[in-house]
């Protein structure tokens, strides 16, 4: 096998593992339903807007003034309406009537986490959570519960539900991870390993399309010689136009190698009266050609 083969083969097959990491991958998106993927199964949805609270919004501006204020949303907390204000990046909650700065406590919490779920299992004590996990981006207060998804729910310290998580969804981040070849975070798809993967598709490209120029120099879609096989007293057994060795490769002849005419293993290697020396399995005669079998080749050669 030439060097621009075997190059031609491993960029394949380093690009054939990720392919059927693809093809998995997508086959688990095309199957799984998209809320249990998320998680959220068992979530109840909360309404997107809230009515503004009675303090007048202005008011609260006022009381702000100085900070860096990036927005100001109404939400709702346990059926009243509040301000929740980012300042410099960071929310913070307002309390809705007075406007004074709002912490939840742990049972609020929980009452928050319970009225997002309605599935079978019963919710554990909220846990603070200082390091970031199961893809939620920032600290978080976890609630577990028992049931059979093995559910949790993570609430921020303003009381805004992030998100609900199960054992599904565990398998959908690795997923996304596989799909887009992001094995760090799952939620960048331009990164080294996708340059990578990019560059060995081009390098399969490339030297497909030079193997390709390579045959049709060497003629591989002209004509063929004619190779006759005669017996011993010159007697025409068979005529081909294949490689050299093709159909005694097919019959199991002595001429047949390990490789089966990959052109790797050597074996069978043909030499001629003016030194030249091939494999059988790879080249075409220059020109016609006559090959005088044995008794035991002629039987076994295919009719």
């Amino acid at each position: 096998m030439s060097p621009l083969a075997q190059w031609h083969r491993y960029f394949g097959l380093a690009i054939a593992v990720q392919l059927l990491l693809w093809l998995l991958s997508g086959l688990w998106f095309s199957l799984m339903d998209g809320d249990t993927m998320r998680g959220g199964s068992y979530r109840v949805r909360a309404a997107l807007t809230a009515p503004p609270p009675p303090l007048p919004l202005p008011t609260l501006l006022a009381r702000l003034a100085g900070n860096h204020i990036d927005k100001v949303e109404y939400v709702e907390r346990l059926g009243q309406s509040h301000f929740r204000v980012f300042i410099d990046g960071q929310a913070q909650l307002f309390d809705g009537q007075q406007g004074q700065p709002l912490q939840l406590t742990k049972a609020q919490i929980a009452t928050l986490a319970t009225n997002s779920y309605r599935g079978p299992g019963q919710l554990a004590p909220p846990q603070w959570q200082a390091t970031p996990q199961d893809s939620i981006l920032s600290a978080a207060w976890r609630i577990n519960s028992n049931d059979k998804l093995n559910t949790r729910i993570y609430v921020s310290r303003d009381g805004q539900v992030l998100g609900h998580r199960n054992r599904f969804s565990t398998l959908n981040r690795w997923a996304f991870a596989v799909h887009f070849a992001d094995y760090p975070n799952g939620r960048d798809f331009n990164h080294t390993l996708i340059y990578l993967l990019a560059a060995l598709f081009l390098g399969f490209v490339g030297t497909g399309i030079a193997l390709m120029v390579q045959k049709l120099r060497l003629g591989y879609l002209a004509q063929r010689p004619l190779i006759s096989a005669v017996d011993g007293s010159g007697q025409l057994i068979a005529q081909w136009r294949q490689r050299w060795g093709q159909p005694l490769l097919s019959s199991d002849l002595p001429l047949a190698g390990r490789c089966r005419g990959q052109g790797q293993c050597g074996q069978c290697r043909v030499s001629f009266s003016d030194g030249q020396s091939v494999l059988a399995c790879q080249h075409y005669p220059a020109q016609p050609t006559q090959l005088r079998l044995s008794r035991k080749q002629q039987q076994k050669l295919p009719h």
